[in-house]
């Protein structure tokens, strides 16, 4: 039970972002882990039922052939039809129940979007159509667990009578031949009967719900079958640890082809150039014209169809995904911060030492009024005590204390206010100064002290060059972006 919990946590976490976390429900995922595991945990206790069942069910059919051989000619009656009814309602029982399970997730997973997207609900004065779409799933639900609840009920009525039968086929032998039975051995056989007829009857039962708690075992299956993401068949590690990749931070893109998943279209198209040692680049271009898929496909969280990716000359397909992601820094737009101290924020593995970390917290002004101590301030939740401002920085400490080549910046300082932004702006420029920066930007005024300015338009590298040169070109995309920019503002 646990090694299977385990490999289903295991499973989630390494199954690829773009073939699965983005396609499939979190309250589908929620129900595995929750009510398909409970269904799994059933089945041993059930097991060890059934047999104890089994134990008692042999020692009454021994007293009924003891003193009452007769009962072993009615037997083939109550088990055959046990063995129907059991089968007949095994056959419906099981659809509905994994009908039951699998109605489950999508109420859990209107719950979570009402309760991330309550705002947006509220300001769009959605709460009717909310509500309608949770009943909706809701009285499916209760109409599926109606038509479970109902064939329980009929396997029950059908499971009773005919152990009524059986017992009065028992009980018309001995009054037709009364002469051959004493008050006590009528007593005892009625006892063992009715012993032997209740156990039989508790035995289908326990089958059947042995067999419809499989339902469980089945779907927690269906968690261990994920492909997780593809890894080198060869460790290279080491021998990139000894060579300190990436030392420089060039890196090639080589007639990359990039789609989210196989059957989807291509969103990234023939993606060739260069970005040196130590350049800073800013990709610009409107919403879904593959900026942030040109980002995942470096971090190899979507995989290239066709093409590959060079960083200091080594294709990064050959690299194992922990070394690699651990080699780039990224700051995203919006941070995510875990529920527990500031240094575990700013230094999840414990890598690093109190000093190092708070010389970072320091620069950039982090709780600069409390001392040593402020390593050990609680974060709540993703955050929820923090500042917008508080938040980014400590996501720009996470990236700057790990002193890699490469910097990937995804709107990283848009919501900023200017004394925060000023803050970031002036420690950039002092660590970043050597490293290979990235920025993705919708505000064209975020790239201006970039080096090379990318364009890209779906899925395409439209235009390259510096910032001043591609403004001062009224025909280029550059400057049609720049002026819807200034248009809207």
């Amino acid at each position: 039970m646990r090694s299977i919990h385990e490999q289903m946590i295991y499973k989630l976490v390494k199954a690829p972002i773009n073939l699965f976390h983005d396609i499939v429900p979190l309250g589908q995922i929620i129900n595995h882990l929750t009510r398909d595991i409970e269904m799994v945990q059933d089945i041993v206790p059930q097991v060890n039922l059934f047999f104890k069942l089994i134990f008692s069910l042999l020692s009454a059919l021994g007293l009924c052939y003891i003193y009452n051989k007769a009962t072993l000619f009615f037997c083939p009656i109550i088990i055959i039809s046990s063995i129907c009814l059991a089968k007949s309602y095994i056959r419906t029982g099981r659809t509905l129940m994994r009908l039951l399970r699998i109605s489950f997730s999508p109420i859990m997973t209107i719950l979570n979007e009402s309760i991330k997207g309550v705002d947006i609900i509220r300001s769009s004065h959605m709460e009717n159509n909310t509500i309608e779409k949770m009943y909706k799933k809701l009285d499916e639900r209760y109409g599926i667990s109606l038509y479970a609840d109902g064939s329980l009920r009929w396997y029950n009525l059908r499971r009773s009578f005919s152990s009524q039968i059986f017992f009065s086929f028992i009980l018309f032998y001995m009054v037709y031949y009364s002469n051959n039975y004493s008050a006590k051995s009528i007593a005892i056989i009625l006892q063992t009967t009715e012993d032997f007829i209740n156990l039989l009857v508790n035995a289908s039962m326990y089958i059947s719900k042995l067999e419809i708690s499989m339902i469980g075992l089945e779907r927690c299956k269906t968690l261990l079958r994920i492909e997780t993401e593809k890894n080198p068949e060869e460790d290279n590690t080491e021998e990139l640890e000894e060579k300190n990749w990436p030392n420089e931070g060039k890196i090639n893109f080589i007639d990359l082809s990039v789609s989210y998943r196989p059957d989807t279209p291509l969103v990234l198209k023939d993606i060739n150039f260069e970005i040196k040692p130590g350049e800073k680049i800013g990709i610009v271009g409107r919403t879904g014209s593959g900026k942030s898929s040109l980002v995942l496909s470096l971090c190899r969280i979507i995989e290239p169809k066709m093409g590959k990716i060079l960083i200091d000359d080594e294709d990064i397909k050959n690299i194992k995904l922990e070394y690699l992601r651990d080699k780039l820094s990224i700051v995203p737009q919006d941070p995510f911060l875990i529920e527990s101290t500031v240094r575990d924020n700013i230094d999840p593995l414990n890598k690093y030492t109190d000093e190092e970390i708070l010389e970072v917290m320091d620069d950039f002004g982090i709780f600069k009024k409390m001392g040593k101590e402020k390593l050990n301030i609680k974060i709540k939740e993703n955050g929820k005590n923090l500042s917008i401002g508080e938040k980014q920085l400590i996501s720009f400490a996470r990236a700057i204390i790990k002193k890699n080549k490469i910097i990937i910046l995804d709107e990283a300082t848009s919501s900023l206010d200017i004394e925060t932004e000023k803050i970031i702006q002036r420690n950039m420029k002092y660590y970043f100064k050597d490293c290979t920066v990235i920025t993705i930007a919708h505000h064209l005024q975020m790239v201006q002290g970039c080096q090379t300015i990318l364009v890209m338009d779906n899925g395409q590298i439209v235009e390259k060059g510096s910032y001043n040169g591609l403004l001062n070109n009224k025909n280029s995309k550059f400057y049609s972006l720049y002026i819807r920019e200034e248009e809207t503002d």
